[in-house]
């Protein structure tokens, strides 16, 4: 890897902890503008889903007219819609920057991800997966800090000035200290000749299928794992402050080890592994011990399944002319597994009778995917060059 890379992952940090820091404090305008918390729910839903579905038209966009330029104008809507968070105070208003901020993130997100895949030789792609993790996990830990400075001193709207703030301060930094572009923009790509050779591409199609219900399951952090928390302790924040600590010490060490190993797909069926354990200890073991360990394995098994899947799915774009429109499309994955996720997560822990079935039904469920995987990544349709 070299500095190019190094400065992306640092531009990454500062423009990811003013999401962090945002994102969790949405809630926080039933008081500053006296809004519902039906209204909140909105405005997060225009936000994500804005910032979900757009990739598949903007990471094309990416690829045609430069990854440096969308990644810049992308980042600069995001900051500005932030902004307007901070600073609007008629509901209407806010559902717009809302959307601006999403539709920001669409348009950055996948020429951001390409620009540092793109910034260093193939052989360290999984290194330079690892490294944007975990920029990406210390963004986690930095940003709910900043926010909780935030309503500490009681300035509730200024953290969303401030995560724009960080939005264009990255830009800048990019500007500056990145080269143009690392792929050059080719203006003689033709969008359905991407399209079909991608929805024909069996290999990407079988990973946004197992990413799907990946991501599906990756919901429960944020839904039953905190409503089954609450049922004996206050300090849900817990769970994510352990999730943020162990992605920042571990991730690249264990991503490196990855790499180096014979048969790197063994990484993705390990992860499911310690996912399906995760749940089966949360139905074994009852409170904050069964918690305890079981967010530290499903942390572990993040960090062995989320950068392996995106190397493949980098390694799967060719030549890297076509890398962002393959980030763009395979983001449905995410766009569709993770609200899955919430409501089936939300649905069954308000409706079963014992939580402990719950478990252990996710607990099955990673255990029929795992075999999939095993399956699936054995396949001869997949070879070693795809996951290295």
């Amino acid at each position: 890897m070299n500095k190019q890379t190094y400065i992306i992952a640092i531009c990454i940090f500062i423009m990811a902890t003013g999401g962090y820091a945002a994102m969790p404090l949405f809630v926080v305008m039933t008081k500053v503008h006296g809004i519902s918390l039906v209204q909140v729910g909105i405005l997060t839903a225009v936000y994500i889903f804005s910032q979900k579905v757009t990739p598949i038209i903007f990471g094309l966009l990416g690829d045609y007219y430069g990854h440096r330029k969308m990644a810049c104008i992308g980042e600069a809507l995001r900051g500005i819609g932030f902004i307007g968070l901070g600073l609007c105070g008629q509901y209407p208003l806010l559902c717009l920057c809302a959307a601006i901020a999403g539709v920001g993130g669409g348009v950055a997100g996948p020429s951001l991800r390409a620009m540092i895949m793109l910034s260093s030789a193939r052989i360290f792609r999984q290194r330079v997966s690892a490294l944007r993790a975990t920029a990406d996990n210390s963004a986690i830990i930095a940003g709910p800090l900043l926010g909780g400075l935030s309503i500490f001193l009681g300035h509730l709207t200024a953290i969303f000035l401030t995560a724009g703030i960080c939005y264009l301060l990255g830009i800048g930094l990019l500007l500056i200290f990145t080269t143009k572009n690392h792929v050059p923009p080719s203006r003689s790509l033709n969008p359905f000749s991407i399209y079909k050779k991608a929805w024909t591409n069996h290999r990407l199609i079988h990973i946004m299928i197992y990413m799907f219900f990946i991501w599906l399951l990756y919901a429960q952090i944020f839904v039953s794992m905190p409503e089954y928390a609450n049922s004996f302790t206050s300090h849900i924040e817990q769970l994510f402050l352990i999730n943020g600590v162990i992605g920042v010490l571990f991730q690249y060490p264990i991503s490196r080890w990855c790499g180096k190993t014979t048969q790197p797909h063994w990484s993705i069926c390990f992860g499911t592994l310690l996912f399906m354990l995760t749940f089966f200890i949360l139905g074994l073991i009852q409170g904050s011990l069964g918690l305890y360990i079981g967010i530290i394995l499903f942390t572990f098994g993040e960090l062995l399944i989320f950068p392996m899947a995106e190397t493949m799915i980098a390694n799967l774009s060719s030549d890297g002319k076509n890398i962002a429109a393959y980030f763009g499309i395979s983001s449905l994955s995410d766009g569709l597994g993770r609200p899955a996720g919430s409501f089936i997560g939300a649905l069954l822990f308000e409706n079963i009778t014992y939580p402990r079935a719950g478990w252990y039904l996710f607990s099955a469920f990673c255990l029929g995917l795992l075999i999939y995987g095993l399956i699936l990544f054995k396949s001869a349709s997949f070879r070693k060059r795809d996951f290295l």
